[in-house]
């Protein structure tokens, strides 16, 4: 059975008319920080799965994320325990386009976050280009067992750009000079 879409205009009915819907936004903190939903609860991963455990099996569950990607994969993954899970389509991008009220971290602890994100991003990206350059040239010049090495920055990156999570940021995040960021 396909998932159900809504459009951002019918959940914003929805919201205004019922009181026993949930809306899931799947982004990852920082974009969910930049604005979101009013009343979307921030959940991802294990915390989206352990949470709908306990809601009722009678109550909409509407998953967003940016633009509806990552909140499909979401709603195919909760379909199982959440009957009334829905999809909304075109995500946060789409609310915001209709003119819908958002609510925002203060301009201050976002610019904040957004500085420590850059550097960490940064971070990220210089470490996964060691590492594919590393691997690339003593594949090349030495044995082609290293090509091998050059998968886990390029998984970690297609994990992060799928799902929001990186591991190498998460491991980045806990570093002593990074202690300030976190």
């Amino acid at each position: 059975m396909p998932i159900k879409n809504i459009s951002v205009e019918d959940l914003s009915l929805m919201v205004t008319k019922r009181s026993d819907i949930t809306i899931i936004d799947v982004r990852t903190p920082t974009e969910f920080k930049r604005g979101h939903i009013p009343g979307a609860l921030n959940l991802h991963g294990e915390k989206l799965t352990s949470h709908v455990k306990g809601l009722d099996s009678s109550s909409v569950v509407a998953v967003v994320c940016q633009s509806g990607g990552r909140s499909q994969m979401a709603c195919q993954a909760l379909r199982r325990d959440v009957p009334g899970v829905v999809n909304v389509d075109g995500g946060t991008a789409a609310w915001i386009r209709a003119g819908l009220e958002v609510e925002k971290e203060s301009k201050q602890l976002s610019e904040n976050c957004q500085s420590s994100d850059a550097s960490l991003r940064r971070q990220t990206h210089f470490v996964a280009a060691i590492l594919l350059v590393s691997a690339l040239i003593m594949g090349f010049t030495s044995n082609q067992s290293w090509f091998y090495v050059a998968c886990l920055p390029a998984f970690g990156l297609t994990l992060d750009a799928l799902t929001g999570f990186c591991p190498m940021t998460f491991i980045l995040r806990k570093a002593p000079w990074n202690s300030r960021l976190a």
